[in-house]
């Protein structure tokens, strides 16, 4: 009940029974190894603390499966036994919000009344599953870092870019201009002639960026399906800042003076 793990099958232990000493909870997990149905009743064999003998241990229900791994692992199959007088192991206590250090004192008060030969250590569980993730959580600041970098980076050099393209292309456009072309028809072909380089560069990167994803989140028994927005949005992005940059440069070259760009020196 502490963990509000959901019984499926018969019932959990019962430290008045003496029986239980001899008897097992499973998970679903376990319950399908064992063939599935209703195998509460049944017995399993398990090694016992002395070398070549078993210890046999009768089912007496079933829980819901749960995770105790991190969620790189799926759910394993489980075998609960009783621990009577809890000789070792750990003692769950679930807190309310509010008084929680209050409470942990009155703990350590209670446990020291019973031993001082063992110290009281606590810690709480919730902070012990972030901790599980913690080097999770770590490189996904590092990658979200790394990717801010990149795009300043790649900004930088796509501006670069496509200022040394429209000088290079200069004369053509002011000839083009000089001709009768509207700068509007200047400035949408140059987008045009950017979005398929943009869009072919794009399907490269995507091949890359899924294996590479797809590989690292095989590692996890839980994981996220990559969608086609996880694509798509990126590439909008991209898209909108290198065409900001190609509408800057195209505006400038279109509204420049031809006689200006074509005059021989």
């Amino acid at each position: 009940s502490t963990y509000r793990i959901s019984l499926k099958e018969g019932r959990f232990f019962d430290p008045s029974q003496p029986a239980d000493s001899a008897a097992c909870v499973i998970n679903e997990t376990m319950a399908r190894q064992l063939g599935g149905g209703n195998v509460v009743g049944k017995n399993i064999l398990q090694p016992s603390d002395k070398p070549g003998r078993k210890q046999k241990l009768t089912i007496i229900g079933v829980v819901a499966d749960f995770n105790f791994e991190t969620l790189e692992h799926g759910v394993f199959p489980m075998v609960m036994q009783l621990m009577p007088g809890n000789f070792e192991g750990y003692l769950t206590v679930k807190l309310k919000e509010g008084r929680t250090e209050e409470t942990i004192a009155d703990l350590k008060n209670t446990w020291e009344q019973y031993t001082r030969a063992y110290p009281f250590v606590s810690y709480y569980l919730d902070d012990n599953l972030r901790d599980r993730y913690s080097q999770v959580r770590e490189t996904g600041r590092i990658f979200t870092l790394l990717s801010v970098v990149t795009l300043l980076i790649a900004c930088l050099g796509l501006f670069g870019l496509v200022s040394y393209h429209f000088n290079q292309r200069g004369a053509e456009i002011g000839i083009r201009k000089a001709l009768g072309a509207l700068p509007g028809n200047i400035i949408l072909g140059e987008f045009r002639r950017i979005f398929w380089f943009l869009t072919a560069a794009s399907l490269l990167a995507w091949l890359g960026a899924y294996f590479l994803a797809r590989s690292w989140l095989m590692d996890y028994a839980y994981r996220i399906a990559l969608q086609p927005y996880h694509f798509i949005i990126p590439f909008g992005l991209i898209l909108l800042v290198s065409l900001s940059a190609v509408l800057y440069r195209s505006w400038l070259a279109a509204r420049a003076n031809p006689g200006r760009i074509l005059r021989v020196p």
